[in-house]
């Protein structure tokens, strides 16, 4: 893996951004985002702050127990990741706020956007974590469960129970919780794995 270092990094870099556009995608289709910036953002809004401030600072305060149970996952690729995704969403919706309100795209725009939102979401998640060069914590977690436990619980499980998690506290603190809410909350563990096996891990390791 060593001598693949510069094509990981790439991959992780570009994973970054094409997550930082889904959740951007996601926020303008405003059926709902992603579970864990559903939460953000509900929790962001109340106590001031933007999204991208506020997810920053989550994600150093779960840094913490992560160092002691899974510094192996901390590398380069969690900080970047860390720092990128929530401030990359911030910019594209800042940029695109005058041109691509709901008002402009219209129901089936807001459902095109929903559909992509998500696929590249899970397409972004799945390329910075191939490269293998660190997560953030919420990322890490269903790994480290299925590590700790053998395999016994798979990561795609253990991912729609935090991101159940993740809709019921971004609900209680006002958050929108839309159709794309729900069905990212169920699927996105399925589709990572599926874009890891089928897109990204043959990308980095062709046959």
């Amino acid at each position: 893996m060593k001598k693949k270092l510069p094509q990981r990094i790439a991959l992780m870099v570009l994973g970054v951004v094409i997550l930082g556009v889904g959740v951007a995608l996601l926020r303008i289709a405003n059926f709902g985002t992603d579970p864990y910036s559903c939460m953000n953002i509900g929790v962001s809004s109340k106590i001031g702050l933007t999204f991208g401030t506020y997810q920053m600072l989550l994600n150093f305060v779960m840094l913490i127990p992560m160092i002691f149970i899974a510094r192996k996952m901390i590398n380069i690729g969690s900080f970047v990741c860390m720092f990128g995704v929530a401030y990359i969403s911030d910019f594209i919706v800042w940029l695109t706020s005058s041109f691509l309100s709901t008002n402009e795209i219209g129901v089936v725009g807001q459902i095109i956007f929903m559909v992509f939102g998500i696929a590249v979401t899970c397409m972004g998640i799945s390329g910075y974590v191939v490269a293998d060069l660190g997560m953030v914590p919420y990322d890490a977690i269903g790994y480290i469960v299925e590590e700790r436990t053998h395999g016994k619980l798979k990561f795609r499980y253990v991912r729609i129970v935090t991101d159940i998690l993740c809709v019921i506290i971004g609900f209680s603190f006002g958050s929108t919780v839309g159709i794309a809410t729900v069905i990212t909350a169920f699927f996105a563990g399925p589709l990572v794995t599926f874009f890891n096996q089928k897109l990204f891990k043959p990308l980095l390791n062709p046959s």
